[in-house]
Formats: C-alpha cells, structure tokens, sequence
C-alpha cells in the first residue's frame, strides 16, 4: 500500500543534482517520485510506503537543505 505526498519545495538544479536525487533514491520507501520543474512552487510529488509520514518526510528533507512544505488542496 503506498500514498502520495505533494510538497512545494525550493529547489534549483544544484540541490535537485546533489542533495535531493542522491537522498531521494536511497531512501527506503520512497516508490517514485518527480518534480515539476514548469511550475513555479517546483513542487515534488512522491508515491511513498505507507509508513513514511508527510511530517517526517518534510523534516528529514528539510534537514538535508530542501527547504519545502505541503502543499495545501
């Protein structure tokens, strides 16, 4: 069973490169994810196990330098 958790994030080219790409594919749980680099919130859309919690997903990727949140409906 999996989720879907929708961030607004902060990225730019160099921390999707080094930060956010090498964190994202290494992690456990994390299924699929994308980023939508033609809209301005370049937001993150990720499928994810459904043991990984939109809090500790946003303070994890916080903590590593992606400044994002979720984004609202």
């Amino acid at each position: 069973m999996s989720q879907i958790i929708i961030l607004r994030t902060h990225l730019n080219p160099t921390l999707y490169r080094y930060l956010l790409e090498p964190y994202l594919n290494k992690r456990r749980g994390i299924l699929k994810w994308t980023v939508d680099w033609e809209d301005q919130d370049r937001v993150l859309r990720l499928e994810v196990a459904h043991y990984i919690s939109e809090i500790e997903l946003t303070h994890k990727l916080n903590k590593i330098g992606i400044i994002n949140e979720p984004l609202e409906d």
